[in-house]
């Protein structure tokens, strides 16, 4: 059974047998519970269930739990409603109810992410299925809380299914920009991260709502308060995305505008991962559409040869090895390309230590 090899007698593997028989019997319970603390510890262990490496979940159990998950959704916030309508001497049960119903919303989020994660083939052809009952978190009342449990779920899925989920959640799409205003930080973090694979993996489906989007990140983005230590990671992943969809998104949409926009907020700093994909993204984009990138009669150069001598100067940090080589040889292509005195004054712009190391790297004497 270790092994996961057959037993004789058993006409299935021992542990696809109990595992089928635990999850029927939660699934089960989870579709006639009622009470909302008892559906949450049913949801926690079907998680816990459908994690073992070797189990295969059938499409009917798949379906049940769907059905389960509808059902503990409609049933938590059936209560949310009641409990919105009491007085206020029942503020004490009114706060542990609501404790309760995150808890809900919270583990049935854990619990579709592996399932998107793990049993992909059983539970895709179910998306459009669940989605409505989803949405009941992201209506008007529903918290901030509810509405981050609801993107990082839009994230497993378009992570895991990529292009081919768009078709079944493009409803989605609209809603998003919504989050952008909400005072919890981790919540247009996440959201810019989720618009960034939108337009990596589906921009076709992202085109018609771009003008939006655009305007939620340079609402964020131009904040008087972006950078500040509480908001600096949801500032760094919009000026990422804002990368995305310039180079997946905006192709005939937008040209020199957006561009300049998204390279006056490099480099990234703070993020590790943002910076270094958005460092890797401005690359790309020098080495496939050196044009529009450098601007009319390239009046952006000197803004990039800054961006990167302060990526080079923060060497591993703000990108890859084989990033900063390909920022080398962009810089070398400058160096060719253009007149020696202008390249000189572009330097004579930078601090001295980035003087000396682009000279050094460019073996300028």
């Amino acid at each position: 059974m270790k092994k996961g090899r057959p037993v004789i007698g058993c006409g299935k593997f021992p542990v696809q047998t109990i595992s089928d028989t635990i999850i029927r019997a939660l699934l089960n319970a989870l579709n006639k519970e009622s009470k909302v603390q008892i559906q949450a510890r049913l949801l926690e262990a079907f998680n816990e269930s459908i994690q073992i490496s070797s189990l295969l979940l059938s499409k009917d159990q798949a379906a049940e739990f769907v059905d389960g998950i509808s059902n503990a959704l409609l049933t938590s916030s059936y209560h949310k409603t009641e409990r919105e309508k009491t007085a206020k001497e029942y503020r004490h049960q009114r706060g542990l109810e609501a404790e309760q119903h995150l808890t809900i919303c919270r583990n049935i989020g854990i619990c579709l992410g592996t399932m998107v994660k793990k049993h992909k083939a059983s539970f895709l052809p179910l998306l459009d299925k669940f989605l409505p009952y989803v949405s009941l978190m992201w209506s008007n009342d529903g918290t901030a809380e509810e509405r981050k449990i609801v993107v990082l779920l839009f994230r497993d899925i378009a992570q895991q299914c990529r292009e081919e989920v768009f078709r079944q959640v493009f409803y989605w799409i609209p809603l998003l920009p919504r989050v952008f205003f909400h005072k919890n930080p981790d919540v247009p973090q996440i959201m810019a991260t989720v618009i960034g694979i939108c337009a990596e993996f589906g921009a076709d489906f992202l085109k018609p709502h771009i003008t939006v989007i655009f305007n939620c990140l340079k609402t964020v983005m131009e904040h008087p308060d972006a950078k500040n230590p509480v908001n600096i990671m949801a500032y760094e992943a919009a000026v990422s995305t804002c990368g995305k969809l310039n180079q997946f998104v905006c192709e005939g949409i937008y040209d020199y505008e957006s561009i300049l926009f998204w390279i006056r907020h490099l480099p990234l700093k703070f993020n590790q991962d943002e910076a270094q994909i958005s460092h890797e993204m401005l690359c790309s984009m020098m080495e496939t559409s050196e044009q529009k990138v450098i601007g009319p009669d390239g009046i952006y150069i000197p803004m990039i040869i800054k961006i990167f001598a302060e990526v080079l100067w923060a060497e591993k940090n703000l990108a890859t090895e084989e990033t900063a080589t390909r920022i080398i040889n962009i810089l070398k292509k400058f160096q060719r390309e253009m007149q020696p005195a202008f390249l000189a004054k572009i330097f004579e712009e930078l601090p001295l230590p980035h003087q000396s190391m682009l000279r050094n790297v460019l073996s300028i004497v």
